[in-house]
């Protein structure tokens, strides 16, 4: 037997359904502020060290927008994500430790889906972290864990709040050659 390990880059991100509208998702995510919160309220170093090693670093940018336009990736403030969410009016009316909105005379609790691939052990190791964090906040993360074809499915029809996306490629130095 000859065994041999390729080495590979990963990168993961939570994408955020912000047209929640178009599939019936939660419509706290139509809002930046409650996007930004989230952001705000994501250890994200934390995470990637408990998860990962202490030496990955967070990527520095927010969103697609490119190097030009890209925002500045918020660190880890509770505090004000807490302010924006106040903001938007999401609060414990009913203290019950969860925030809660009245959205169209319903009050809607912030209980936000995010879906994963069950192939990744470390997806659950992560999404399981944020979890606990996000819920000492107020905000309830549900997580779904789906098989490859139906995360895709569930993915293009808009189907989620969040959703935890990676991609892997080989990696070799003869990649990083600049000509």
């Amino acid at each position: 037997y000859h065994i041999s390990a390729i080495q590979t880059q990963t990168i993961s991100y939570f994408a955020l359904n912000s047209k929640p509208f178009e599939s019936g998702r939660h419509p706290a995510m139509e809002d930046p502020q409650v996007r930004l919160a989230l952001a705000y309220l994501t250890p994200k170093q934390l995470l990637l060290s408990t998860v990962f090693d202490s030496s990955i670093k967070p990527i520095v940018g927010l969103g697609h927008l490119g190097p030009k336009n890209s925002k500045k990736n918020p660190d880890f403030q509770p505090e004000k994500a807490i302010a924006l969410l106040k903001k938007a009016g999401w609060t414990d009316s009913d203290q019950d430790g969860i925030l809660d909105k009245s959205i169209k005379g319903k009050s809607v609790r912030l209980s936000l889906k995010l879906l994963y691939n069950s192939a990744s052990r470390i997806s659950e190791d992560l999404i399981s972290l944020l979890q606990g964090n996000w819920l000492k906040h107020g905000v309830v993360l549900e997580k779904k864990a789906l098989v490859s074809s139906v995360f895709y499915t569930e993915l293009q029809n808009r189907n989620y709040d969040i959703a935890l996306i990676s991609f892997s490629a080989k990696y070799s130095p003869a990649h990083l050659k600049v000509s």
